[in-house]
């Protein structure tokens, strides 16, 4: 339980580090974008889906709709917000959707940790790296579209992750819920990769995009041997 919620205040850490280092952020964002994004799309190809492949068994072809459904909300979440951001009210709306469904993604985050940490120490950090990349970028999004987030919504958003953590340690979700969590996330961080790691035009860093594929790539092929 102790390993589980340590990882939950690691998650707190780098919401709190956005804060202390936005201006890093902020100057070299494509560059994180990009590595992280080659960083997931190794893990996501080489880990989570070898991962989600076991919960067909209990699923069968559902989960793929819900991989589908976890890509679909967030692109909907997004593509709304920044449609209608010059409409003050519908504006102020939507940034509330944005605000429960990031809390949402976070919560759910924790409660896979849990599970990849029961299974090893080496399953869960290869989750915790680009989760924790994708946190990171996402909240410094957050603050720069959301400046009136008050303290206590700051609080909740920052320690949604150990809730989830906390929520899978002492309620049993069962393997059905954890794999269509899973696909969800999965769906969700596709979408990301997608869309913050392929920009359109100039904008982007492929060499630190490929610098992360390679690197986690190699990172997972070797505790394939372990």
């Amino acid at each position: 339980m102790l390993i589980e919620v340590i990882f939950g205040v690691f998650y707190i850490v780098i919401h709190y580090l956005t804060s202390v280092i936005d201006s890093f952020i902020h100057k070299h964002r494509y560059k994180l974008m990009s590595f992280a994004g080659g960083i997931s799309i190794a893990y996501i190809l080489l880990s989570l889906l070898p991962e989600l492949y076991q919960g067909v068994e209990h699923l069968n072809n559902l989960l793929f709709l819900f991989i589908l459904l976890g890509f679909t909300i967030i692109h909907l979440v997004e593509k709304y917000l920044y449609k209608h951001e010059k409409k003050k009210q519908l504006r102020k709306n939507l940034n509330e959707v944005h605000k429960i469904s990031i809390l949402i993604y976070q919560i759910i985050l924790g409660t896979l940790l849990v599970g990849f940490l029961s299974k090893s120490l080496i399953d869960g950090i290869l989750f915790f790296i680009p989760t924790g990349f994708h946190t990171l970028i996402g909240s410094t999004s957050l603050l720069e579209l959301h400046s009136e987030i008050n303290k206590i919504e700051r609080l909740l958003l920052y320690s949604s992750t150990l809730i989830g953590v906390l929520i899978a340690l002492f309620f049993n979700l069962g393997i059905v819920i954890t794999h269509i969590l899973l696909a969800i996330i999965s769906g969700a961080l596709l979408y990301m990769v997608i869309r913050e790691s392929l920009p359109r035009g100039s904008k982007g860093a492929p060499t630190y995009f490929v610098e992360g594929t390679l690197i986690y790539t190699i990172v997972i092929i070797v505790t394939w041997t372990i």
